[in-house]
């Protein structure tokens, strides 16, 4: 397996685990909030299987793999305000304790930081050009601040 294949393969598996112990956990709280953001991150969890198996193939399947890693950046995309507004109502509803709910933001802060680091490697197989149409802008930036993270719990 070529080195960005690999370094590709290894991030999407990080972002899998971790999304896959977040649905391992049973739901806090049954709302509206938590039920599409568990079916958001189910989809994120699927989508990193399907782009791993797209980066096993020699030569790589460019389509298939830019396809998925455009419905994983998109789906985080969504599932930002997404965690934020249930976080806002747990606490205000007193749904769970801060420690589960800073254990999850924690998971989707490393999520969001993954995806980020992911973006030279796409770059660097699509080009700068076609990463625009598959990366959102706020995975592109070169400098992290606060205002492109959660901000959750902050």
């Amino acid at each position: 397996m070529h080195l960005l294949q690999k370094h590709l393969s290894n991030e999407l598996f990080i972002i899998q685990q971790t999304l896959s112990r977040q649905l391992q956990n049973p739901p806090i709280h049954h709302n509206a909030f938590e039920i599409r953001l568990r079916q958001l991150l189910r989809l994120e969890t699927e989508v990193c299987e399907q782009a791993m198996q797209s980066l096993q193939f020699i030569p790589i399947e460019f389509d298939t793999l830019k396809e998925e890693l455009t419905k994983l950046y998109y789906a985080d995309d969504a599932d930002q305000p997404m965690a934020r507004a249930w976080v806002r109502a747990s606490i205000w509803m007193r749904f769970a304790r801060s420690e589960e709910l800073d254990l999850i933001v924690t998971s989707l802060h490393e999520v969001f930081h993954r995806l980020k680091r992911m973006v030279p490697f796409i770059e660097e197989l699509y080009g700068v050009e076609q990463t625009k149409y598959i990366v959102p802008s706020k995975y592109r930036q070169k400098t992290i601040s606060k205002e492109d993270g959660y901000g959750l719990g902050n």
